[in-house]
This record gives structure tokens, sequence and C-alpha cells, in this order.
């Protein structure tokens, strides 16, 4: 069989996209602003409305872009899967986009294949959360690096200070920072606890219900993170987990 996944195409893609120009915007807006202290009024007032008539915009579009993207992209996309997760589970199409073998199990029972659909996407995302957390770890403890040389420098003035500070803590730098490690910290709390139902063989009411809950709880995790998982990190990690997560089924007689 075929493995497609049109919600990803039509859904994630468009996402990734949006999001990007939205860091491009905030990263060009940091650029003027930084420029506009180094351009004097009264020598250069051509270029110094110039700059800041662009920083405004980049300020503008920041702002749009980034309640567009969490407002209309992300939970377009969220929505989008979470039918398709339930088709899978419940053997009936909620959309139009349901994917071809994204879903790698055949549990017995309309809980179980939650459950197991649960294990399987927590599995992958508290890896590819891990992969990207190492990459952004480096590159941030370099910012937060230059900040505090920046900073405590008696040489710099107060300004740029604020500048880099404004830069440093917005947004997209280190709150998306801080959101990407509380995701991958409810991605694992995610995994173990369903990993433990399983193993643990807790069955009927008592396992429905708490794969309900656990369900909710990851759901809502990546709502609340507002954090697209990299593409990228994906491909790299792809054909260990997806070899990781055929042992794991068999070891925990998960197509039952």
């Amino acid at each position: 069989m075929s493995k497609s996944d049109p919600v990803n195409i039509k859904f994630y893609i468009p996402l990734a996209r949006a999001s990007l120009f939205s860091d491009l915007a905030f990263f060009f807006g940091a650029i003027l602003s930084i420029l506009s202290l180094y351009v004097d009024k009264a020598n250069y007032p051509a270029s110094y409305v110039a700059i800041n008539t662009a920083f405004a915009i980049a300020v503008t579009a920041v702002f749009i872009s980034g309640l567009v993207v969490k407002l209309y992209y992300f939970p377009r996309a969220e929505d989008e899967r979470i039918k398709d997760f339930l088709s899978h589970a419940y053997g009936f199409d909620l959309t139009c986009n349901t994917s071809d073998a994204y879903y790698n199990n055949n549990a017995g029972t309309r809980a179980r294949r939650i459950g197991a659909q649960l294990l399987e996407n927590s599995l992958f995302s508290k890896e590819i959360t891990s992969k990207m957390l190492k990459g952004m770890t480096i590159r941030y403890v370099i910012y937060l690096a230059i900040w505090l040389s920046i900073a405590f420098s008696r040489d710099v003035d107060y300004s740029i200070v604020l500048v880099a500070s404004q830069v440093l803590f917005a947004e997209q730098v280190m709150a998306k920072f801080i959101r990407l490690a509380w995701l991958h910290s409810r991605c694992e709390r995610t995994y173990e606890q369903t990993y433990k139902l399983f193993l643990n063989k807790v069955a009927g009411t008592k396992f429905e219900c708490a794969i309900m809950e656990y369900l909710v709880f990851y759901e809502t995790s990546k709502t609340s993170a507002s954090i697209q998982l990299s593409s990228r990190a994906f491909k790299k990690v792809n054909p260990a987990l997806s070899s990781d997560w055929d042992s794991i089924r068999k070891r925990l007689d998960i197509d039952r």
C-alpha cells in the first residue's frame, strides 16, 4: 500500500509557509529597529523616514501574520489531522483528506486503535521535538551569550540593550524555544502513560477512559504550544522510528 498524507500537503505545508513569512517579517523588523538607532534624523531625514516606515510595516506584518497563523492556519491543520485520526480509529471517513497508511496498526477494537495511534503519534512527536530542541539549544545559547555580552558591556548604548532584549525574548525566539521544550515534555508524558496501559494490559472501560484522557491531554498540548513539528527532523528520524514502532507493536501485542 502506498503511503500518502493529503493533510500534510493541503494544510501543514501552507501553515509552514505562513509561519516562515511571519518569522522573516519579525527578523526583518529586528534588523530595521537596530538600523534606526544608527541613522541620524537631522543628517539623513529621508533614510530615517524610510527605515522607520519599513519598520512599522514589518511590525504590522508580524502582528497580522501571527494572528493568521495561530487563529487560522494552525487550528485548521490540527482540526483536519484529528478528523483523519478518528476516521482511521472508527473506520468512518470524517474528511475527504483521509491519509493512506499513515497509521500503522491492526488493533481489534476502536479503543485499542485510538490507543495505538496515540502511542505512535506521541512516539514520533517526542523524538521529533527532541531533535528540534538539540538544534535550537546550541543556537539559542549563542543568542543568550551575545545578549549577555551586550547587556553587561559598559560601552554599549542602553538603546541597543533594549532592542536586543526585545528580539531575544520575543515570541519567535526564546518564547518559542520554551514552548517547544514544554511540548516535548508533554509528548513524553503522553507516550509513557499510553505505553503503560498496553504494557499492563488494561482493558475495558478503564482502558477506554484513560486513552481518551491521554488523547485530550496530547491534543491540548499541541494546541497550547502552537509549534509545528519540523518536516526535516521527521524525515531524519522516520526510518529508525518506523522500525522502532514495529518492534513496540509486537512487544505490546497491539494488533489483537
